[in-house]
């Protein structure tokens, strides 16, 4: 994997932590974290000893065999040196202490995200690279198949979003018409993107090129049009329902991976 997707999988990871900190130790009903003027820092510190373990994991684990306990171990060893900070902290400067840490359904729904991201996006995964290999008849039909349910979820995503967008626009609250008007511009892009169409000449470039247009532009409506919308609905909610953006982004990585695993359009794709 490249840098920037080594950069995208340490900020999800990043964003999981801080989201299951924040809601274990701050009020959700209204985030107290923006009341708190030292809030950002001692939710930086344990973010900060969580995230030390995790790369102390990724290193251990190069050029290993992952088993199926590492994800639990990546988990406790995150979880568990942020603990340890917390205990440091309580005997060296308590005013820096978490406040009301203590077991909550968001806390445990970050820790569960974390485990979901280290199991899809394991350490190896991101340092190996497979050397190109030239596309069989049936990876070619294969190919086909896939690009054709992709826009059958694109045909239910537009729908969808087209309905959400709309009624969001009927409501009085400026922010649930800004998300509105994100969500009906994205299912007017799926929607263009879903009516392309794409002759299926079975030939490697051209399969090729047309699923990585189609997942780039998955990706544009992740980015530019689910994601912001979410945001502006959620923003001031509380802190627990800030999950769903963080199950976007995840779908987005996945989409990642995918355009990667396809490679260069050239009539090649990574060997399997």
């Amino acid at each position: 994997m490249s840098t920037w997707g080594s950069a995208r999988i340490f900020l999800l990871e990043a964003l999981v932590v801080l989201y299951s900190l924040t809601a274990a130790a701050f009020r959700s009903d209204k985030p107290s974290i923006a009341t708190d003027a030292r809030g950002l820092v001692r939710l930086a510190i344990p973010a900060a000893a969580a995230l030390v373990g995790l790369g102390i994991r990724d290193r251990l684990a190069r050029n290993k065999t992952r088993s199926p306990h590492d994800t639990v171990i990546d988990v406790l060893a995150a979880y568990g040196l942020a603990l340890l900070s917390q205990a440091a902290l309580m005997a060296l400067a308590p005013e820096w202490i978490l406040p009301r840490w203590a077991p909550t359904q968001g806390g445990f729904v970050g820790i569960i995200l974390l485990a979901i991201c280290r199991s899809l996006f394991p350490p190896n995964s991101r340092e190996v690279r497979s050397e190109p290999a030239l596309l069989a008849d049936w990876e070619l039909e294969s190919l086909a198949r896939r690009a054709r349910r992709f826009k059958r979820v694109c045909v239910a995503s537009t729908a969808a979003a087209g309905v959400l967008g709309a009624y969001l626009l009927t409501l009085g609250l400026v922010r649930a018409r800004a998300a509105g008007t994100f969500l009906l511009v994205g299912a007017l892009y799926l929607a263009a993107l879903t009516a392309r169409r794409d002759a299926l000449t079975h030939t490697a470039d051209e399969d090729l090129r047309a699923l990585r247009r189609q997942l780039r532009g998955l990706l544009v409506w992740c980015y530019a049009s689910l994601l912001p919308a979410l945001v502006l609905l959620l923003w001031g909610t509380m802190v627990y329902l800030y999950w769903a953006p963080l199950v976007i982004l995840i779908f987005a990585e996945l989409t990642h991976r995918s355009l990667e695993r396809l490679g260069p359009a050239s009539g090649t794709v990574p060997a399997l």
